[in-house]
């Protein structure tokens, strides 16, 4: 998270980074960024909520759409989390996103997608589609996924027939 939130380049006056430097002058503002990625750094990747609703940041990964996964082994992953590789479990559940609505049908979208739903977005990050949703909500007796990571015009964003909720809020 510290190479999004602190990434002022892109993100300008709306990165955390800048907002902390703002607010807290140079010295004390770094401070509170740097304790505040120490707190997140410890922070659940996921949580099952109720048994049927899967919530996390990101996105579905690939590891827990596989024969015998467990939605446990997201447990066992190292944490506090000091460095996420892109590509690996984690990046996946931080940083991913579903194929859009408009994309999901198209033969161009088909043919870049995996046998189990998955492929790259425009972002470069995995993404996921219809297929994904349904292997992991079968495998794990998931109802619905709410996620945020995604702006949304509304504030909140439903797809894949309604089983996946994107939530989104934002200081800016």
């Amino acid at each position: 998270t510290r190479e999004v939130n602190g990434n002022v380049k892109t993100y300008r006056e709306g990165s955390f980074l800048h907002q902390c430097l703002r607010i807290f002058g140079d010295l004390d503002g770094r401070g509170v960024w740097d304790a505040t990625n120490d707190f997140f750094d410890t922070l659940p990747l996921a949580a099952r909520v109720g048994g049927r609703v899967f919530c996390v940041h990101g996105g579905l990964p690939k590891e827990l759409c596989q024969p015998g996964a467990r939605l446990e082994d997201i447990n066992e992953i190292e944490t506090p989390l000091r460095f996420v590789r892109r590509g690996d479990m984690v990046h996946a559940m931080l940083w991913s996103d579903p194929v859009p609505p408009e994309r999901e049908a198209t033969p161009e979208t088909e043919r870049q997608l995996d046998a189990q739903g998955f492929g790259l977005s425009s972002r470069g990050c995995a993404c996921f589609g219809e297929k994904t949703l349904e292997i992991f909500m079968r495998q794990h007796a998931i109802s619905y996924v709410f996620r945020g990571h995604e702006a949304q015009q509304h504030g909140i964003g439903l797809s894949k027939s309604t089983r996946l909720c994107t939530i989104f809020s934002t200081s800016k």
